[in-house]
């Protein structure tokens, strides 16, 4: 038997498929619902029971035998690991993404980038906050205002020579003496053994462990100090270089979470259903079957087909208008079709990797609309549902929902009509459920509104509080539009000079338009291969080929009118004076 799951709500619009945003909140919900579902089955008060071929008996379900199923993994997996976590359920999946986004190694790397250079204030924040420190927001706000215009790092050293913050200084000396002590472990050790050291004198490995998801934090960081060992061996070791490994790492590629827990271990597997293909479980949970079909590649202007071509938009530009081709309709519509075909596919995968139990859950807007639809497709005649009906679909549960409903799976719609002959057997076998979205699990105790025994007689006593002196922000304006850099004058020269460029500011033929404002400063006397020795021939005949490029040919060109072309050239900076006079005679 299979069970269908559904999950709705009729307020406002389904989200679109690539609004990860809107569409997240949805996702983290079914997995509540599934999360729920999982509970009941595994040590419920009437547990999932099925009949194991390989024992050849009844047996109970386990967590290895449930598996999570989506249509796609990256950037999704993790919202469904991570509430998992949160509930208690273990619960694996094999990411290619994830691994830099772990609030552990984000951390741990905050750790090392602050051995590096301490004067990074976001990273030395993120450091005094974590564990490892354990300041809460008061404290690092009273640690900001020792020094208030200097770096957080300056305004760290103050407050721990400051008695008058008591356990706080005390937090922040003990800091400054391990920081110093791993600085000189950084110059002096490998970058394996600095890290470890690190993870171990801050406990933060062990803190790691003891929260939700521990065995997967450790995991991570013991990744961190297995890519650390790796880097000792490379050409050039060092923890910045080390660093700046790790960035150009993260820009170009993420990496996966590492492995904490194997596919071999009682926990829930989740997988997409690409990698699922050819596996079977004995049950199935497939979720976000509600999530839109992404039709993103149809808006191009330019679409093709490797049969009908090319198909363009036609452009108006007279009167600045855009409108689909007979072409682009035509591509735009095989291409629709093809990719309705492959999702297709890919439920049909999906629903035979079952064994015993089918689970789809699936979230969507406007419900109340849907099952009108799917209500009026219980009328059309044949038994299968018409290639136009399955055309209109923009989900999976557009194609779930009409077939419930022409075997009498929905019977409790009203409205609902079903055609004589198509309600059977097959309508026992589903148990369906529509209901709103569970919200997400409250962390907290109080509940909203709680003020913890307060009342507004004691409210009313509070006092406001009492705002430090700020400088007047027309004043802090005027500094900033005021302020000049101290060493204007060195802006003009370059920062270096090659042989080659020393030269060419020499060449008596240089070109015009050239910049004379990044000359640089010479020494008064140059040196020998610069020196002036005259004009040779090769010399004189480059310079009379570059007199002739200036020449105007509109003037005269008698010996009068050449002399005052070459005082021209002369006095607009085109050729030297030594050359218009080797020129001249």
């Amino acid at each position: 038997n299979a069970a269908v799951e559904e999950t709705g709500s009729e307020a406002g619009e389904e989200p679109g498929p690539d609004d990860e945003e809107e569409d997240l909140p949805s996702l983290e919900r079914e997995a509540h619902l599934a999360a729920g579902l999982i509970r009941e089955m595994v040590g419920g008060s009437e547990p999932f029971r099925f009949y194991d071929t390989q024992l050849q008996a009844v047996r109970d379900v386990t967590y290895r035998d449930i598996v999570i199923l989506m249509r796609a993994t990256r950037e999704r997996a993790n919202a469904v690991i991570e509430v998992f976590r949160k509930l208690g359920i273990p619960s694996y999946a094999e990411l290619g993404t994830g691994y830099f986004a772990a609030g552990e190694v984000e951390v741990a790397l905050a750790m090392l980038r602050v051995i590096d250079n301490p004067r990074q204030d976001i990273p030395l924040a993120a450091v005094l906050r974590s564990p490892a420190v354990g300041l809460n927001p008061g404290e690092l706000g009273r640690v900001r205002l020792q020094v208030r215009d200097g770096s957080f790092y300056d305004a760290v050293v103050a407050a721990a020579r400051n008695p008058e913050l008591g356990e706080t200084a005390a937090k922040l000396a003990g800091f400054l003496y391990r920081l110093e002590g791993w600085r000189t472990a950084a110059r002096r050790g490998p970058l394996s053994r600095l890290v470890w050291q690190v993870l171990e004198e801050t406990r933060y490995y062990d803190y790691c462990g003891g929260m939700p998801g521990g065995a997967q934090r450790q995991a991570n960081l013991r990744a961190l100090y297995d890519r650390a060992r790796q880097f000792d061996g490379f050409a050039r070791p060092g923890l910045f270089r080390f660093l700046r490994f790790v960035e150009r790492l993260r820009e170009s590629q993420d990496l996966g979470t590492a492995p904490a827990l194997g596919r071999e271990e009682d926990v829930v597997r989740v997988m997409s259903v690409h990698k699922s293909k050819g596996l079977e479980f004995p049950v199935v949970l497939l979720l976000d079957a509600g999530k839109l079909f992404n039709r993103q590649g149809l808006q191009q202007d330019v679409l093709y087909h490797r049969r009908l071509g090319v198909g363009p938009r036609v452009v108006d530009a007279d009167r600045r208008l855009k409108y689909p081709s007979l072409a682009h309709t035509a591509v735009s519509c095989r291409c629709r079709l093809e990719a309705l075909a492959e999702e297709m596919r890919i439920l049909y995968v999906a629903m035979t990797r079952a064994q015993e139990r089918l689970i789809l859950v699936g979230s969507c807007r406007g419900l109340e609309r849907k099952r009108q639809r799917w209500a009026m497709a219980s009328r059309l005649p044949g038994r299968c549902l018409p290639d136009a009906q399955l055309a209109r679909a923009t989900s999976w549960l557009d194609w779930l929902g009409p077939a419930l409903v022409r075997v009498g799976a929905l019977e409790s719609m009203q409205g609902t009509l079903v055609p004589p002959g198509f309600a059977n057997d097959a309508a026992a076998c589903w148990k369906v459920s529509l209901s709103p979205l569970p919200g997400p699990v409250r962390h907290s105790s109080e509940t909203p509104g709680d003020l913890g025994g307060l009342t507004w007689e004691a409210i009313c006593r509070l006092q406001p509080p009492q705002l430090l002196p700020d400088p007047s922000p027309a004043a802090e304006i005027a500094r900033r539009l005021e302020w000049t850099y101290p060493r204007l004058s060195l802006t003009g020269r370059a920062g270096k000079i090659s042989v080659s460029e020393l030269k060419r500011w020499h060449d008596p033929f240089r070109e015009d338009g050239e910049d004379q404002s990044a000359r640089p400063d010479l020494p008064a006397r140059l040196p020998r291969f610069l020196a002036d020795r005259g004009l040779g021939g090769l010399e004189l005949g480059v310079a009379t080929h570059a007199v002739i490029r200036h020449l105007d040919l509109e003037q005269p060109l008698d010996l009068e009118g050449l002399t005052r072309q070459l005082e021209s050239m002369v006095q607009r900076e085109l050729v030297l004076p030594a050359v218009a006079q080797a020129i001249a005679t």
